[in-house]
């Protein structure tokens, strides 16, 4: 028989249809199916069960609980589907909790309730388009729900409850996400905001008045445990915890810690950097890893920490604010598997996202606010500005920051003759890996890209020997910036050839100031040389299955109608157009000028902008 699991994922790949899946999982008894899912993905295992019996689960209300059972089996009860806890903020005398319910569709009536001290309180509810979906059918319904409630001297018992079909079911388990900052990882986990003490027990949270006597002592027993635990992690942990709340104390400045990517800099964090190294009113440093180029350079600016460094896990606790041209977990979160030591301390610093370009596509099923959880999320033109509030990123207008990018503040023209091709990365080539020598996840090849369509039609291009006179006769040079993430697998592609291979020794704003004229496909670059009024060839080949593979979908810039030149499909038109552009020293015609420059309502002073939007924050 063919593997459950596999049967079950080529089903969520829409590989195998519904028909189909229900003759393979038949094979299979109905324990296998739930202990193959397990019981974590409950929903799911309703799902695949109603698949094979061709029937709808049954309710069943017994005991102040409801049973779900499907063909007579008695899959779990409803007080088995968790609440799951995305955001816990403390506001003066008001705690204010955001999550997401897990129901299974269908119900015929339903309620969910946060009682705090057997109080009902008044809920929110949003649809955060968090419903699990296999095909077109919702396995897991997900509503996001928001409660405020009073904080008063006694303590704050919060439960939840499902009332499905008039039973009234308590929650028995609480789900808590990366930015809640507590968990039941641990017996004394605790966490302190403002006023108050808060920690869970995984089906409530309790909420007491704080003093300085109860913080030491929540503080003494958590130590006390991960002491117990005798591992070289929680010996650590208990060593920065310390270092941590002496820090505290002789803290007289704010501390902003500033990030581009792990190996290199020369992106919206370094020029920030530079920007702030005036001001006296804040203390400011730069987290890189040490061995890689960039850092003595950076050491010659400012303070410079290396990433993953007892420093570095130390900044990031005591920091006001996290800015970083990247979003990834590392930023908020150097701690990875050890975070649950941490969990209630990091979360403390506010995240400036400065973005390492302009975004043209909708992004928010990575970059949504329950992935993310930005302060400032800084955009650089108004449609990008609109986009970020229409599309689900469920972010307001206090975190949406319309600034332009750092790195516009220096860009400059320096004509020279290159005509340069920067294409974006391909994620149907490449995967992440965890690389234990850096302690990082580290994008790797999927396959030998050298055969790849992607690597083999640039080959093409490079090789193209009317391209290659027309040049040589026009006195131009091509030149090849590749994608970070794919410049260690490009090193040979220009062999053989003419073409200049732009190195990271040649940062992007260099390579935009002297390039004449833009070969890319879908990268964000060409915002950043329009912004110097030069045009953008788009060689786009594989756009259909680009946006079908790709960490983004299609947004709101239509290449077409908003691009800042020709978009073309093959290398025929490609080589035509280059040629076209030359012969007029690439200047953009009449109607790419127009779009290049009404594309910016305001250019200049980004880097002042966002700090002033910090401090007045």
């Amino acid at each position: 028989m063919e593997n459950l699991i596999e049967i079950v994922n080529k089903h969520e790949r829409f590989e195998i249809s519904d028909e189909q899946v229900h003759e393979l999982i038949s094979q299979y008894e109905d324990s296998q199916i739930i202990n193959s899912i397990g019981m974590a993905e409950m929903p799911k295992i309703i799902y695949y069960l109603r698949l094979k019996h061709h029937m709808d689960y049954k309710l069943t209300a017994r005991d102040n609980d409801v049973v779900i059972s499907v063909n007579d089996l008695n899959v779990a009860n409803i007080s088995y589907l968790p609440v799951y806890i995305h955001f816990i903020e403390v506001k003066n005398t008001e705690i204010e909790i955001e999550g997401s319910i897990s129901m299974l569709p269908r119900y015929d009536s339903y309620k969910f309730m946060v009682m705090a001290n057997n109080i009902e309180q008044k809920c929110e509810f949003t649809d955060c388009q968090m419903d699990q979906v296999v095909g077109e059918s919702i396995v897991e319904k997900r509503d996001v729900f928001k409660v405020t409630i009073q904080l008063k001297e006694e303590p704050v018992k919060i439960d939840f409850y499902n009332c499905v079909n008039g039973t009234v079911c308590s929650i028995n388990r609480i789900n808590f996400y990366r930015f809640a900052p507590i968990n039941d990882a641990f017996k004394t986990q605790y966490c302190h905001r403002g006023d108050y003490l808060f920690r869970t027990d995984s089906k409530s949270i309790f909420v007491e008045k704080a003093d300085e006597n109860k913080i030491e002592a929540r503080e003494e027993e958590f130590q006390a445990e991960l002491a117990a635990l005798k591992t070289e992690a929680s010996i650590k942990a208990i060593k920065l915890r310390k270092q941590y709340f002496q820090r505290l104390k002789e803290k007289n400045k704010p501390i902003w810690v500033v990030m581009d990517r792990p190996n290199r800099a020369d992106d919206n964090g370094e020029v920030f950097f530079r920007y702030i190294q005036s001001k006296q009113n804040i203390d400011s440093y730069f987290v890189i890893n040490d061995s890689c180029e960039d850092y003595a350079r950076l050491e010659k600016i400012g303070k410079t920490v290396p990433l993953y460094s007892d420093e570095h896990l130390l900044l990031v606790l005591l920091a006001d604010y996290i800015i970083s041209s990247q979003c990834n977990g590392f930023v908020e979160n150097p701690f990875w598997e050890d975070a649950e030591f941490y969990r209630d301390l990091y979360h403390q610093a506010k995240i400036v996202f400065l973005q390492h370009g302009v975004i043209k596509d909708d992004m928010s099923k990575t970059l949504n606010r329950f992935h993310t959880k930005f302060t400032g999320f800084i955009t650089s033109t108004l449609d990008e500005y609109n986009s970020i509030l229409e599309y689900p990123y469920y972010y307001d207008e206090s975190k949406v920051w319309l600034t332009g990018l750092p790195v516009m503040d220096t860009l400059k023209n320096k004509y020279s003759r290159w005509i340069v091709f920067a294409p974006t990365w391909r994620m149907n080539l490449m995967h992440q890996e965890w690389d234990a020598t850096k302690n990082e996840m580290k994008w790797m090849p999927s396959c030998d890209i050298t055969t790849s369509e992607y690597y083999l039609r640039l080959r093409s291009i490079f090789q193209n020997e009317k391209l290659r006179k027309y040049c040589k006769r026009h006195r131009c040079k091509l030149a090849f910036k590749p994608h970070p993430l794919m410049e260690e697998y490009m090193k040979d592609i220009v062999k053989d050839t003419d073409v200049i291979l732009l190195s990271k020794d040649y940062s992007y704003k260099n390579v935009l100031s002297k390039a004449r004229l833009l070969i890319s496909d879908y990268s964000s670059l060409q915002f950043e040389f329009a912004y110097l009024g030069k045009s953008t060839i788009y060689y786009q080949y594989d756009a259909e299955d680009f946006f079908n593979s790709h960490t983004y979908k299609k947004g709101y810039f239509d290449y077409e109608e908003n691009g800042f030149g020709p978009v073309v499909k093959n290398e025929e038109d490609l080589v035509h157009q280059i040629c076209k552009y030359i012969r007029h020293w690439c200047y953009p015609g009449a109607e790419y000028k127009k779009r290049i420059k009404t594309v910016y309502t305001e250019k200049g002073h980004a880097c002042e902008k966002i700090y002033e939007k910090i401090i007045n924050n």
